[in-house]
C-alpha cells in the first residue's frame, strides 16, 4: 500500500526540483520495495538517490542510502555484497553532524551480515563498536536499535562460545527492549532463549 503514495512524492519532489526532498522520497520508495522483496526496484531507487543527495549536501541522507543499499543486498542474502556499502555508509556518517542511531544502525547491520558469513571477529567487533556508539538509548527508536544489537550480539558470543558473557548480553537485549515495543521485546526472549539453550546449567 506505501508503494504508489511513494511514487507520487517522488514525482512531486522532481516537480518542486528540490534535491533534498527527492533524495528523502527516493529513499522511502526504496523501503518499500526492500520490505516488499522487490530488490532490482530498490536498487534503482537508491542508485538514482545518491547522486541526488549529494548534489543537495545532504551526508545524512547519503549515508542513509547506502545502508538501504546494504539492506537490499543484505535481504537478498548477499550478505558479502551488503558489508562494502554498510562500511561506505559509516564513512559517510563519520564525516558528517549524524544522530548516534543512523551511526549505529549501519554497524549493527555489519554485525548480522557477518553472523551469516561467520566471520564472527569483524561481526563482534562491529556489535561492540555499535553498543559504545549508541550508549544509553533516550527514546523507544533508540531501545529498538539497542536491544537488536545486542540480539546480533548475543548470537555472535554463542557462536564463539563465550556463553558467559553471551547470557550477560541477553540480559543487557531484555533490560533495553523495555518500551522499545513488540520487536524489541520478541528479540530481547531469543536472545535469551538461546542463551538457555547454549549454557549447559539450562539446556
Amino acid at each position: 500500500d506505501g508503494i504508489e503514495p511513494a511514487n507520487h512524492a517522488v514525482a512531486v519532489a522532481e516537480r518542486l526540483k528540490n534535491d533534498l526532498v527527492l533524495a528523502k522520497c527516493l529513499k522511502m520508495l526504496s523501503v518499500m520495495y526492500i520490505e516488499t522483496g522487490n530488490f532490482p526496484a530498490a536498487m534503482t531507487a537508491l542508485t538514482r538517490a545518491l547522486p541526488v543527495a549529494r548534489n543537495a549536501g545532504d551526508s545524512e541522507q547519503e549515508s542513509g542510502i547506502f545502508n538501504n543499499l546494504g539492506l537490499a543486498h543484505q535481504y537478498a542474502g548477499q550478505f558479502s555484497m551488503a558489508i562494502p556499502c554498510f562500511e561506505r555508509s559509516i564513512e559517510v556518517s563519520d564525516s558528517a553532524a549524524t544522530p548516534r542511531l543512523a551511526q549505529a544502525l549501519p554497524l549493527l547491520n555489519i554485525a548480522v551480515a557477518s553472523l551469516y558469513l561467520r566471520d564472527f571477529s569483524r561481526g563482534l567487533s562491529a556489535a561492540e563498536r555499535a553498543i559504545e556508539l549508541l550508549g544509553e538509548p533516550s527514546d523507544e527508536g533508540e531501545r529498538m536499535v539497542r536491544s537488536t544489537i545486542e540480539f546480533a550480539y548475543t548470537r555472535l558470543l554463542l557462536e564463539v562460545r563465550n556463553v558467559p558473557l553471551a547470557l550477560e548480553r541477553a540480559k543487557m537485549a531484555r533490560i533495553h527492549a523495555k518500551g522499545a515495543g513488540a520487536l524489541g521485546e520478541l528479540y530481547a526472549e531469543m536472545a535469551l532463549g538461546l542463551g538457555e539453550v547454549y549454557d549447559p546449567a539450562t539446556c
